[in-house]
Parts: C-alpha cells; structure tokens; sequence
C-alpha cells in the first residue's frame, strides 16, 4: 500500500505541476507570468504534499536521487514512469481547459527561434543543476520556497529560449499529445546531465 500511495504522489504531483506550467504557457501569460505561476504552484505543490514523503515529480530529480543513493533503481523506475503519465493526464487536461491547446502544442517546451539544439542543451543542463543542487542542499523545511524560488528565477533566465523545462515529464506530456518532437531530446540530456552535475558538487562539498 506504501508503495501505491508514493506512485500516486509521484503522478499526482507531476500532473500539478504540468498543469502549473504548461496552463500558463497556454493562457500566454508571458514570462513573469510562467515563472511565478511554476515558482508559487510548486511552493505550494510541496508545502501540501511534503507530510507525506520527499515528492520528486520530475525525473531529472530521481535521478539525482538515484545518483546520490538516496533511491534504488526500481523504485526510481517506478516514479519516472509514474511521472510520464502525470505529464501525460495533465496535457489531456489542459486540452479541455482551453479551447487553445492543440494550436498552443498543449504548452510544449519547444526552442525558440535561433536557438540550436547544443545551445538548447547547454541552458537546459545548467538551469537544471540550480534546481537540483537546490533540492540536494535545502533542508526539509525551507525546500518549498527555496525551490519555488529557483524554479522562477530560471524561468526568468531560460524561459525565453527552451521555455526552461528542466523535467523531461513536463515537456513528455505536451509533446505527446500535440506530436511536436522537435529537438525533444534536449529536454531529456540536458536535465539528466545537469542532475548528474548537482550530484557531483554535493558530493565534493559534503566531503569531510
């Protein structure tokens, strides 16, 4: 029973966050708009839900975990595959939200025009590193606003040129149902690399 309820959470907690994000990128909010829609929706995301376990609801994020031994394998495969179906749900959503959505590729991440897939790679690897170096560093109870807040600032840094996803299940949703698999796997490399990267510099400044 354990077991089920932290799937749940991983799906439930990626489908609020998909639809935190992707939602305001279809009701074109702008950029201050996403960023304090994702950095407030998440604050709130894990103030409500980290009673019950550390929620990842991104996989970029388990495999940090994975990485830092503070996850097993299987489980880890577990909450990713629980994390897709939560992007994909909430895409499905957002679709009868708004009226919108398939013209708006469901609130894909997608580059902006002149950016190249390395370049996009590059910006989507290191905007991922702040966010997980943060949830590695962050105690327990200042991890909701702290990573509120990293979450925002990223987006105010990257929006404008990969739409700063930094999880692979945010941009795995969207691209899903709207078929836009452009330069898609940016939003998979680049995160891995950059949760790897965070896991390396908590690892060499928790050394004694």
């Amino acid at each position: 029973m354990k077991n089920v309820k932290e799937l749940f959470l991983e799906f439930f907690g990626t489908f609020w966050l998909t639809m935190t994000v992707a939602g305001a990128v279809l009701a074109n909010v702008g950029v201050v708009g996403i960023a304090l829609s994702l950095g407030l929706g998440v604050a709130a995301l894990l103030y409500a839900t980290g009673k019950y376990g550390a929620g990842h609801y991104n996989p970029a994020i388990t495999v940090g975990m994975w990485a830092a031994k503070k996850i097993d394998a299987v489980k880890g495969i577990k909450y990713i595959a629980a994390q897709l179906i939560g992007g994909v749900f909430a895409a499905l959503i957002l679709g009868m939200f708004f009226t919108n959505a398939a013209a708006g590729n469901y609130g894909a991440t997608i580059l902006a025009s002149g950016v190249g897939f390395w370049q996009g790679l590059l910006i989507e690897t290191i905007l991922t590193m702040f966010l997980v170096f943060t949830v590695l560093e962050t105690d327990a109870a200042h991890a909701p606003i702290a990573i509120g807040f990293v979450l925002a600032f990223d987006v105010f840094l990257g929006g404008g040129l990969t739409g700063a996803s930094m999880n692979p299940a945010r941009s795995f949703g969207p691209a899903l149902l709207s078929g836009m698999w452009k330069s898609h796997m940016v939003f998979w490399i680049g995160p891995v690399i950059g949760s790897l990267v965070a896991v390396g510099l908590h690892r060499f400044y928790s050394k004694k």
